[in-house]
């Protein structure tokens, strides 16, 4: 009972072609390593196969054949780039938006795009309400794309705009919290991510656990911070996975300021001689270099002298994934999940079972693990696969310590006095726009 935007049917051999499609090579996209448990994705990712024979579509079905057991599916399912393309779009990027105009099947189509400039949406015509459910109040949306929010916070003030979609930075989160004029505009979920350091296990001193158990109890979180700007823009965290996933609790492994006497009863007991000079990757955005400033001092304090290696993401990342470069720490990393599951942060950035591949930065090794993590991915009930997650973050952290995680950002957002209707979407820390409409 649906229909791409251009008025053709969506069919199960779509949404099969879809997924294939994802996982060729060409599309240089994430899906083979998110469906790396589907039969045949990986002779599709290795450019000899163009089919999975773990995808059979039927005129109103189409049953998916997995390698194991999974209890992401569903959320996998329901990741961004798997929205439905017609069986025969071209397996390419397409950055031009035209798969907006011919292939939503959602309440809106792209009317235009100028890259760095501008989108519109508007109505689709073909939205199938009767199945999909009413959605969509707005007939338009005028979407200017800009770095920065300082300039859209003001002009959201001044009734100039209607929204700002993303999160503020610290300072206007800040400003618009303690603006009394904006009461009932002004809106703060906490992210479904977190900011953490990762430390390589394979590299002195962080070979050894009591220095990283040592860095957990050196570190300031409640000043760190401070310095984004206060607890209305963060909140701190010893926890790998986030509170808005599904059965965090906080254990307290470490404290959020110091307990410098038990730091350095660890450092004393690692055996490492100090003062021990680390040099450690970070990013060259302002808060991230404020962030490690805070680090650099706190690690002062247990014999650890921190020097940095700065530079973009861009440059610092390919250097990182390669297991052989042995980059010995990193700070400040960032994980926003990809879906609401806890193996979105456990399989990608902790299974020891991969622990050479990219992403996988700590290089946590410990195969006495790997049955914990089976364990976790393969539970199909959510309520104890979310169980065993977060007794797996609890057992990670207090026993290995490959990471001090550091704070969990709050997204807060803003829209003008003549919208209502405001929804955060708690995967992609976005307002939902099928929900905004002006009073």
């Amino acid at each position: 009972g649906t229909t791409f935007a251009n008025g053709q049917p969506v069919t199960p051999a779509d949404m099969k072609y879809t997924i294939e499609r994802a996982l060729a090579p060409s599309m240089q996209g994430p899906a083979p390593y998110f469906w790396s448990d589907l039969v045949g994705a990986d002779e599709i990712a290795a450019g000899t196969a163009t089919e999975a024979p773990g995808l059979v579509a039927t005129d109103d079905s189409l049953t998916i054949t997995l390698k194991e057991p999974s209890g992401s599916l569903l959320s996998r399912v329901g990741m961004k780039w798997l929205c439905p393309v017609p069986k025969g779009t071209p397996v390419k990027p397409i950055e031009d938006g035209s798969l907006l105009k011919d292939a939503s099947t959602g309440p809106y189509v792209l009317e235009s795009y100028t890259p760095s400039q501008e989108m519109v949406l508007v109505r689709n015509p073909k939205y199938a309400a009767d199945v999909l459910g009413e959605r969509g109040y707005a007939d338009r949306f005028e979407l200017p794309i800009v770095p920065k929010s300082q300039q859209t916070f003001e002009e959201v003030k001044a009734g100039q705009l209607d929204a700002h979609i993303g999160a503020l930075d610290g300072t206007e989160a800040s400003q618009a919290l303690d603006d009394a004029s904006l009461e009932g505009r002004v809106f703060a979920n906490p992210e479904s991510g977190i900011r953490y350091i990762w430390m390589n296990e394979d590299v002195p001193p962080f070979d050894n656990v009591k220095v990283r158990q040592a860095v957990n109890y050196a570190i300031d979180r409640t000043q760190i911070v401070k310095v984004l700007g206060g607890p209305a823009v963060a909140q701190p965290t010893d926890q790998i996975m986030p509170p808005t996933m599904a059965g965090w609790r906080d254990y307290e492994a470490y404290p959020n300021t110091p307990d410098l006497a038990k730091a350095k009863q660890l450092m004393q007991e690692s055996g490492v001689k100090t003062p021990v000079a680390v040099k450690a990757d970070v990013y060259d955005g302002d808060v991230d270099q404020q962030v490690a400033q805070v680090v650099q001092a706190d690690l002062k304090e247990i014999g650890i002298e921190l020097t940095f290696h700065v530079g973009p993401t861009n440059v610092l990342d390919p250097q990182q994934d390669k297991r052989a470069n042995r980059v010995p720490m990193g700070a400040v990393a960032v994980w926003t999940q990809d879906y609401p599951n806890g193996d979105d942060f456990f399989t990608p950035l902790l299974d020891p079972r991969f622990a050479d591949q990219p992403g996988h930065k700590a290089r946590l090794d410990d195969a006495s693990l790997t049955a914990d993590f089976v364990a976790a991915q393969q539970e199909t009930d959510p309520a104890k696969q979310a169980d065993l997650y977060q007794a797996l973050d609890e057992k990670v952290m207090r026993e290995n310590a490959p990471w001090a995680p550091l704070y969990v950002p709050t997204v807060v957002q803003v829209v003008s006095d003549r919208v209502d209707g405001y929804v955060y979407h708690p995967v992609y820390n976005r307002i939902n726009l099928a929900t905004l409409y002006v009073k």
